[in-house]
C-alpha cells in the first residue's frame, strides 16, 4: 500500500517524538511492516526503529543489584525513571548515545537531581547544538572613486635621505 507524503511525514514525526511502532499503527492505521518500510526509506536505521531502546538504555546506564529476584522490580523502577527523564529530554538518539564518565549509575533516579541532572542538561544541550549559519554580508554598490596610489621603488638609502 503506497502512502501519501503527508502520511509519511506524520509517521516520521511520530517516531521522532518517541512513539512506538504499535502507537503509530493505532494513530495512522498503517501496518507495522509498512511503517518500518517507510522509516527505513527515510534515513532511519534498524536500531533507530527498534522499540527496545528503553531496555537497552537501562542495561547500558544502570548497575543492577546482585540478587536475581530483585531484577524485575528494579527494572520497572528504572523504566519509570527513564520515562520521566525522556519527558525532560525527548530524543531517542540522545538516550541511545549518552554515557557518563563515572560509568554506570546505581539508579536513573540519580539523574533527576543535581549535580547529575545538570550534567545531563549539559550533555543534552551539546548533543542538540546546531552551529548557527553565518549571515551573508551584502556590501552593496561601490561608492566614490578609487584612490590612485603611485608606487615608487625606494631603497633604504633613499628612505633615509628624506
Amino acid at each position: 500500500m503506497a502512502l501519501s507524503s503527508k502520511q509519511i511525514e506524520e509517521i516520521i514525526k511520530l517516531r521522532n517524538t518517541g512513539k512506538s511502532k504499535k502507537e503509530i499503527k493505532e494513530i495512522t492505521g498503517c501496518g507495522i511492516a509498512t511503517i518500518e518500510k517507510y522509516l527505513l526509506k527515510n534515513g532511519f536505521t534498524k536500531e533507530d526503529i527498534s522499540d527496545n531502546w528503553r531496555g537497552e538504555t537501562i542495561y547500558r546506564l544502570v548497575e543492577f543489584p546482585l540478587k536475581k529476584k530483585d531484577h524485575k522490580t528494579f527494572f520497572m523502577i528504572q523504566l519509570k525513571a527513564l520515562d520521566k527523564l525522556y519527558k525532560l529530554f525527548p530524543s531517542i538518539k540522545f538516550w541511545k548515545n549518552v554515557s557518563f564518565a563515572i560509568g554506570k549509575v546505581e539508579s536513573l533516579n540519580y539523574l533527576l537531581f543535581d549535580p547529575m541532572h545538570q550534567t545531563l542538561k549539559d550533555k543534552y544541550s551539546s548533543f542538540n547544538y546546531q552551529i548557527p549559519e553565518k549571515p551573508e554580508m551584502n556590501e552593496g554598490e561601490k561608492v566614490g572613486k578609487d584612490a590612485q596610489l603611485v608606487k615608487t621603488n625606494k631603497t633604504i638609502k633613499d628612505f633615509l635621505n628624506k
